[in-house]
């Protein structure tokens, strides 16, 4: 949405990981979008992707995993990634030695369903709410606090909090 020119990416998968990145075996999902594995997002377009069926347990990281055959990167917010040596490693669990620095991220969400509504808080903001400056992976920015400790108090009322 954010950059001058159109995004191609010919893979794209999603998995549960440890804090540091590391995928767990037997979570990493290959996702579609409108059925096939890449595409080309178009200038100032946002896309979403088919459905997945996989299980995603409450404070659990995900890790997605985007393979652009160019070699370029999107333009867009700084936020924590894993760059690897060039190829295509997203469907690998434990990737090839290669760097952690800021990057532009592809992906600005994860919709996820539930079997009988919950309710909503929604953390509206700017850098701060979305974690800028705190330990990758550690999830300490407010919104997530925020989550913990309600999670702590209400074991009857489960509620979803959106980070936007």
């Amino acid at each position: 949405e954010l950059g001058l020119s159109p995004v191609r990416f010919a893979e794209v998968t999603v998995a549960a990981s440890s804090p540091t990145g590391v995928l767990e075996a037997g979570t990493v999902h290959v996702v579609t979008f409108r059925g096939k594995r890449g595409g080309v997002i178009p200038t100032g377009k946002a896309w979403v992707s088919d459905p997945i069926d996989m299980k995603v347990h409450r404070f659990e990281n995900l890790a997605i995993s985007v393979y652009y055959p160019s070699g370029a990167t999107p333009a867009g917010q700084l936020k924590h990634v894993w760059v690897s040596p060039p190829g295509n490693h997203v469907t690998q669990v434990v990737w090839p030695q290669g760097s952690r620095p800021q990057a532009p991220e592809l992906a600005n969400g994860v919709e996820v369903s539930t079997a009988k509504p919950r309710p909503v808080l929604v953390a509206f903001g700017d850098s701060i709410t979305k974690g800028f400056c705190s330990t990758p992976g550690m999830h300490l920015g407010y919104p997530e606090q925020l989550a913990r400790l309600l999670a702590a108090q209400s074991a009857d009322r489960r509620w979803v909090i959106i980070n936007s």
